[in-house]
């Protein structure tokens, strides 16, 4: 019997029945047998190091500007792009609302209940964002920030804000180069110059309402959730700003060299990341709440953001993780993989989620506990990316100085 099972798959492997999987080494989407094909080199996702990888490069082995000779023919329809951003992983769907039981008799008539607010975990689940302007800027970005609607940019000529469908709302053009830049959710720009200038905008509608003069060089630009509040730090200090006229409300001084920083929804908190790997919370008035020195071996911290209250900070690192501090533990943060450096966290605008943009070309949706509610692949890597609180975003690629907008 055990003989006549082995010549019946072995007949079934010759007829090709049986097969087996050709393995993808690189993890591109293209198996070994199909870069073998096109001549690519199967242990690199990008065999021409032109920013595209090899899937969707219409000149994988052209290491000249992408997608040229896709501006040569006929151009895909922009919802083509929507391939690109596929959610998986959603662990934890949204509960339905029960229905509600209808008495035997009905009641007189009552005003119709304002509907429930959607949640912005379920906007971006339900988001599916498709490629809808590209736009030449013909200068290097140095930052992105988005807002529900809005785009700004921080780049070598100074500041923009354009909508997601790519049409410029107003530019102002500064001295020395823009190097950071928030957007509040009513669209209110803060951006900050290069060291030399230290000067620090509120723009609205084009218009300047004031300028703060720093006193020392503005490494890192962050606002309050409520808007009420802007930071930034210099060195081993952190600056609080009244963001209705600018006005120096506090100073605090750490000990640590800051890599970046986060404020808690009405500014009462600072998540501080220093450039020795340690995570620490600090109150507004300067005092240490809690600290984690780091790991025992070299680790980047690359971002860090906090929640409405302070009870949790979130963290990216280049170790490949996410971290989630809570107050009540602090020294014992959780973890979850990605597949490369994360390079950018932040809270919903509602903290009921936070997200993380990662080098793996994902952005990973986690709460408090730890648990990766869904990911999110947005297609490439890019040099700058900005995401807003319904899912849409805006990349910019330094290699040929370009924006491109998603909604």
């Amino acid at each position: 019997m055990k003989k006549l099972l082995l010549v019946l798959i072995l007949l079934l492997t010759l007829s090709g029945c049986i097969k087996e999987k050709i393995p993808d080494t690189d993890g591109d989407g293209w198996d070994d047998a199909q870069e073998a094909r096109a001549g690519t080199d199967p242990t690199r996702v990008d065999t021409d190091g032109d920013g595209l990888w090899d899937p969707l490069d219409p000149n994988p082995l052209d290491p000249g500007i992408p997608g040229m000779k896709e501006r040569e023919e006929p151009q895909p329809e922009p919802e083509s792009a929507t391939e690109e951003s596929t959610t998986e992983e959603v662990q934890e769907p949204i509960p339905e609302t029960p229905p509600e039981e209808t008495p035997e008799t009905s009641p007189p008539a009552m005003p119709a209940a304002e509907a429930t607010p959607v949640s912005y975990l379920e906007i971006v689940q339900n988001a599916s964002p498709a490629l809808v302007a590209e736009v030449n800027l013909g200068e290097r970005v140095s930052e992105l920030a988005a807002s529900e609607d809005m785009v700004g940019v921080a780049a070598e000529g100074g500041f923009y804000l354009f909508n997601f469908r790519g049409e410029l709302v107003f530019f102002h053009s500064t001295q020395a180069e823009a190097k950071h830049v928030v957007l509040s959710k009513e669209g209110m720009l803060y951006g900050a110059t290069a060291s030399w200038e230290r000067r620090i905008f509120a723009i609205s509608n084009g218009s300047i309402l004031w300028i703060h003069n720093a006193s020392d060089p503005v490494e890192e630009l962050v606002l309050s959730g409520n808007g009420e509040v802007l930071a930034y730090s210099s060195g081993k200090r952190v600056y609080l700003l009244e963001t209705e006229n600018g006005s120096l409300l506090w100073r605090v001084d750490t000990d640590v060299d800051i890599a970046s920083l986060a404020l808690s929804a009405d500014g009462s908190y600072i998540a501080v990341a220093g450039k020795d790997g340690s995570v620490g919370l600090y109150s507004r008035n300067g005092s240490l709440i809690w600290r984690w020195e780091g790991y025992t071996f070299d680790v980047d911290v690359l971002d860090v953001a906090l929640d409405e209250r302070g009870e949790h900070v979130a963290a990216g690192t280049n170790y490949y993780r996410i971290l989630i501090f809570s107050s009540a533990s602090p020294q014992v943060p959780l973890e979850i993989r990605t597949g490369a450096e994360v390079i950018q966290v932040f809270p919903a605008p509602d903290y009921s989620y936070f997200a993380a943009v990662s080098y793996d070309g994902s952005i990973y949706y986690f709460n408090t506990e730890g648990r990766v509610l869904f990911k999110r692949n947005y297609g490439r890597v890019y040099s700058k990316i900005a995401f807003s609180p319904s899912g849409s975003y805006a990349a910019a690629e330094n290699s040929i100085r370009h924006i491109y907008f998603f909604t």
